[in-house]
């Protein structure tokens, strides 16, 4: 089984090769690596599963390296000399592969592309192998799909440790947040100071259950570039009672730095986290559903017909509300876990009525949208469903015209592209952001293409 893990930052100014003497400003962290190595030793594990950043990572599906041995190098960072040839554990990637296949989870090789190691392997594998610790690994990356997912993988991890009969030792290869500093390469942010400190207490409390709530703006601006891999780490705890040991933290270049172990204990019924965050959010769902507007409620009945019976829904019977009978354009949108799981909408209604629109996208927004695979069944009963019913758009001459929280944009080209941006969309706080996200998703190009400013209000219905 999973009998522990560490979190170790991956900066390679730790490498005195690449830090040429850099790194004696990281000490704290040079010592905080060998209390993780000597915790490496006394765990006596089979293998090590890195979690890092910088593997291969999918929007909709977690990536596990595929060969039966990896080389790298730290030639990117001046240190061409510093290599390693690391052998993967081929027995545990096959296992894992098949039995996600069997759960079907989204990770496994299928779409395996590298083939070098990267800097979240080989960092913490140049202090370990100081130490003696020669273990073959498992790297697995991150993945664009929700914390619960993240902390899901993290059971399966646990759960095929168990079938395997091997020890096995989490690394959560990740920096905390990149933004703690003035001068340092991302500045400061408030965020970052926030969510360190708020980290490094749910760490030291075993507290995993707050890691789902983390929201993903707020990570976003704290730029906390291991939080994914912190989750998964969490998430071969579940069920269990662990004890941490926080080693050190420093921020010396304006990222946070951690060195922390954690050590699992006796099985507690009451620490399945995941089981209770799921069970919040079907009550969470239920409060919604008897609460629900009707557009919302057409657009939800919509989607249900299509993934469980493969049928249109007849709207005749909203049809009968006046609201329901006009033509307006409309943009249906599918969020799972707070994050988007699908978007489909129009500028110009195609349907007879506004009732017929909403059947339409709805629809649409759940098997339809080339960026997210289709809804699934079981996936249901946790989608959150918003309707925005758009008014006419109307030219603009001037940016200080626009309002992200009140006003979507459209911008166009005489050649035909078109992007189309709804207002008070998370993380959209000024109007030269929304115009820019717009152009990028019609492919525009601010400095080089004339293009063309509308905005429009809608009416958003949640």
């Amino acid at each position: 089984m999973v009998i522990g893990s560490v979190i170790v930052p991956n900066s390679p100014i730790a490498v005195k090769e690449v830090g040429k003497g850099k790194e004696e400003k990281m000490e704290k962290t040079l010592l905080g690596f060998s209390s993780i190595c000597e915790f490496l030793k006394s765990c006596n594990p089979d293998l090590l599963v890195f979690l890092s950043p910088y593997a291969v990572s999918y929007q909709d599906y977690f990536n596990v390296s595929n060969q039966d041995s990896a080389f790298g190098s730290l030639q990117a960072f001046q240190a061409a000399d510093v290599s390693f040839k690391l052998r993967y554990d081929q027995a545990f990637i096959q296992t894992l592969d098949a039995y996600c296949k069997e759960k079907n989870f989204p990770c496994g090789c299928e779409y395996d592309q590298q083939i070098l190691l990267d800097r979240g392997v080989m960092v913490p594998y140049y202090f370990f192998q100081q130490y003696d610790i020669h273990l073959p690994i498992v790297r697995i990356g991150y993945s664009g799909l929700s914390l619960p997912m993240h902390y899901k993988l993290g059971q399966i991890l646990n759960e095929v440790s168990v079938l395997l009969e091997k020890r096995v030792v989490i690394v959560a290869s990740g920096d905390l947040s990149h933004c703690l500093k003035e001068d340092g390469p991302f500045g400061y942010k408030k965020e970052g100071e926030i969510y360190d400190a708020k980290m490094q207490e749910d760490l030291t409390s075993t507290d995993f259950e707050k890691f789902f709530h983390y929201e993903r703006d707020f990570l976003d601006q704290a730029m906390a570039g291991g939080h994914k891999g912190f989750t998964i780490m969490a998430g071969c705890f579940d069920g269990y009672d662990v004890t941490s040991k926080m080693y050190s933290y420093e921020a010396p270049f304006g990222v946070g730095y951690l060195c922390a172990s954690f050590l699992k204990q006796d099985e507690n019924p009451q620490r399945h986290f995941l089981d209770r965050f799921y069970q919040h959010q079907d009550e969470e769902l239920q409060r919604s559903c008897n609460t629900t507007d009707p557009y919302v409620a057409l657009a939800k009945e919509a989607i249900s017909t299509y993934i469980s019976k493969n049928e249109v829904l007849d709207a005749k019977c909203y049809e009968k509300d006046i609201n329901f009978q006009q033509k307006q354009a409309v943009y249906v949108s599918i969020h799972k876990n707070g994050m988007l799981r699908g978007c489909y909408g129009t500028l110009i209604s195609t349907c007879e009525t506004l009732a017929k629109e909403i059947v339409q996208n709805a629809i649409s927004s759940c098997c339809k949208d080339p960026h997210f695979a289709q809804v699934q069944l079981e996936e249901l009963p946790y989608l959150n469903v918003r309707v925005d019913v758009l008014e006419e758009s109307e030219p603009v001459s001037s940016i200080e015209k626009l309002d992200p929280s009140s006003y979507g944009v459209i911008v166009k080209t005489e050649d035909g592209r078109c992007g189309v941006l709804l207002p008070n969309v998370e993380g959209i706080d000024t109007p030269m952001k929304q115009i820019r996200i717009a152009c990028s998703k019609a492919h525009i190009n601010m400095k080089q293409d004339m293009f063309y400013v509308e905005r429009f209000l809608v009416k958003s219905h949640v």
